[in-house]
């Protein structure tokens, strides 16, 4: 009991002590006024620093536990997954996004804030939730994955967005060619959703993929149909449609097809695996 109680104050230091440090990376003058003043307005890259080293602590603590095998440490490291993945949707996702808080991600597309914000937690969720699930954890991953497929939807439109405005992305109107990439963005975020849940045989990814694709429908023929020019119109009805055609075929050629053969099969009353499941067998005749 005492090596459990040690083992959680380790962690709840380490966890101090990682949060305090990147607080003292962003706000290293004294203790002034003015400086408490500026520190209490939230920071876009110092919640994604946190978020992300609150998920890579988890992590490396369920990777620690591998050897050690101590339940508090696993605990732990589910905990502390936890408070990072809420950091990052609740932090990034809604208190400070970039999209309506006045916040600086950068002019370098795709190498920004946006990327430590939104695509390395989705990673390190899915890492977290990989890592959980060898343990024989349940609750979590789901947890983790949908958190992941969320945060990467963001990191998608966001990024879409710094392409046309650069620096600050609550500033100006968004463009025909910007809505269009919009729906584009979504288009192939989808496909790459069904994909990875076709080569993982992961339902998670597959039901994501819907989502998105829902979603990518709507625009298009809510807002798309009204909002853009012709030739942006025509192109991206030709874009969804070509998708949607992709999607049919994937699905039934990768996600279908088993179900329909097992349905076959049991159907089929000449087949020999069914009479030798109704033939009764010598022990049931004894």
């Amino acid at each position: 009991r005492l090596a459990a109680e040690l083992e959680w104050l380790a962690v709840a230091l380490l966890l101090a002590l990682v949060t305090l440090e990147i607080h003292q990376l962003f706000a290293p003058a004294p203790p002034t006024v003015e400086a408490v003043a500026a520190s209490v307005r939230l920071q876009l890259a110092q919640i994604a620093l946190v978020a992300d080293a609150w998920l890579l602590l988890g992590w490396g603590l369920l990777v620690a536990n591998r050897r050690l095998a101590r339940s508090s440490l696993e605990l732990a490291g589910r905990l502390v997954i936890l408070a990072g993945l809420a950091a990052a949707l609740a932090g990034s996702g809604l208190a400070v996004n970039p999209l309506w808080n006045h916040q600086r991600v950068g002019s370098t597309p795709l190498l920004n804030v946006l990327a430590a914000a939104y695509a390395l937690p989705a990673m390190l969720a899915v890492a977290g939730g990989a890592e959980v699930r060898r343990h024989g954890g349940r609750r979590l991953p789901p947890l983790a994955s949908a958190a992941a497929l969320l945060l990467g939807f963001a990191w998608i439109s966001l990024t879409v967005r710094q392409l046309f405005h650069g620096t600050f992305l609550d500033t100006g109107p968004a463009g025909a060619a910007e809505r269009y990439a919009y729906s584009a963005a979504w288009v192939l975020y989808g496909v790459a959703l069904l994909l990875a849940g076709i080569a993982r045989r992961g339902p998670i990814l597959r039901y994501g993929s819907l989502a998105v694709m829902l979603l990518a429908v709507a625009k298009v023929f809510l807002y798309d149909t009204a909002r853009l020019s012709d030739l942006y119109r025509v192109l991206s009805f030709l874009g969804l449609g070509a998708s949607l055609l992709l999607l049919g075929f994937l699905y039934q050629r990768f996600v279908f097809r088993p179900v329909e053969s097992v349905g076959a099969l049991q159907r089929d009353p000449g087949s020999s695996d069914l009479r030798g499941a109704d033939r009764p067998s010598e022990s049931d005749v004894r």
